[in-house]
């Protein structure tokens, strides 16, 4: 049901002119979602940046974390799907350049 919205809201855009799209889908892969888009983007980060986020972004324990983090696909099976695979263990402002150099890149390509 979500990735017939999903590519509904991609065939509108289209309609529309518009040239690029972007779903942010945290199941794209396990949902097997990929047919839907041209380009797969994966983020990543150890293990010890994911569970201090967590804790303090939800307060979850240690182990709820890591029952999450297992309970997912693991990070190189996704990775594997990916044309862009970029890390967020740097502050926020590296990572704005990082996504907006990779896009920049991807839009050059595309005129």
């Amino acid at each position: 049901r979500i990735a017939e919205l999903a590519k509904r809201k991609l065939v509108e855009l289209e309609k529309k002119g518009e040239e690029v799209g972007v779903i942010e889908a945290a199941i794209l892969i396990e949902a097997k979602w990929m047919s839907l888009v041209d380009e797969v983007w994966v983020t990543e980060a150890m293990d010890s940046t994911v569970i201090r986020r967590l804790r303090k972004r939800n307060g979850w324990s240690e182990d709820q974390i890591r029952a999450r983090i297992e309970s997912q696909i693991p990070s190189e099976e996704r990775s594997s799907h990916a044309q862009v695979i970029i890390s967020t263990d740097c502050p926020l402002e590296k990572l704005k350049d990082r996504v907006g150099f990779e896009w920049e890149r991807r839009m050059a390509g595309k005129a």
